[in-house]
């Protein structure tokens, strides 16, 4: 299995070193207790985080499916597999539920794993997706902050853009939710409490839940020859590929 570029990984390892920060204790806080929430409602054999926040996120831990599996970059962090989240070790069709914290804003290649969680997600699995909001206080913040400090580093992903990505990969997005009110420097748990009423979209941070389609299509019985030919293949599942147009 492939390691992170180099890149990547320090990207990785900062970012949890900031979660062990003041400002990111309080943001782990926030979203484990709403991930508390939500991870309950889904079913299956396997559920897969791609990067980790911190040796002790336990993000996974409400999850009711029968296997929590952890990847990450950093040989650091004692994790199920060390390994890209831009060519994914794992079968096609083989994951109920991916969760993805803050995994899409400091990667290379985000739309490359989105490309592979569609890969490895069953037929109707779900994609969890934990990111930065830009159009908020944060987002404004990080247009004053050192562009080498985190989190403000980070390509912030907008929910539009987002939407865009996924709808062209087939998911239809089934809920959105706004978290973390507080400035960004400022603890206000009362603004917490309301701004999901009062001003939903200044929060600085998404949680996304999609589903992954599947179209209805009329079954045809495959030619002998072309059976003969798909079993005698080799069984192995190649990861997917992005091509940037940049």
């Amino acid at each position: 299995m492939g390691l992170y570029p180099k890149a990547t990984y320090s990207l990785q390892h900062q970012l949890q070193n900031w979660f062990r920060q003041p400002l990111g204790q309080r943001l782990l806080s926030i979203e484990r207790d709403y991930l508390n929430r939500i991870l309950p409602q889904f079913f299956g054999y396997y559920i897969l985080q791609l990067g980790s926040l911190g040796q002790e996120d336990n993000l996974l831990d409400p999850s009711l499916t029968l296997e929590h599996i952890v990847l990450d970059s950093s040989l650091e962090q004692q994790r199920d597999i060390i390994a890209d989240m831009n060519q994914l070790p794992i079968a096609t069709e083989g994951i109920d539920v991916v969760l993805l914290p803050h995994s899409l804003e400091f990667a290379q290649q985000p739309q490359q794993i989105l490309i592979e969680v569609d890969r490895v997600l069953i037929p109707e699995g779900h994609v969890i997706i934990v990111g930065f909001h830009p159009r908020s206080l944060w987002g404004l913040r990080q247009c004053f902050e050192d562009k080498h400090e985190m989190p403000w580093c980070g390509h912030f992903i907008s929910v539009a853009k987002l939407r865009s990505w996924l709808n062209s990969l087939g998911f239809k997005i089934e809920s959105k939710y706004w978290l973390f009110f507080s400035l960004p420097w400022v603890e206000r748990q009362i603004i917490e409490r309301w701004g999901q009423w009062i001003f939903p979209y200044l929060a600085g941070v998404y949680v996304i839940v999609a589903k992954k389609q599947v179209s209805t299509l009329t079954p045809i019985k495959p030619r002998w020859y072309a059976r003969f030919q798909l079993l005698s293949g080799s069984s192995l599942q190649e990861p997917s590929t992005y091509q940037s147009k940049d």
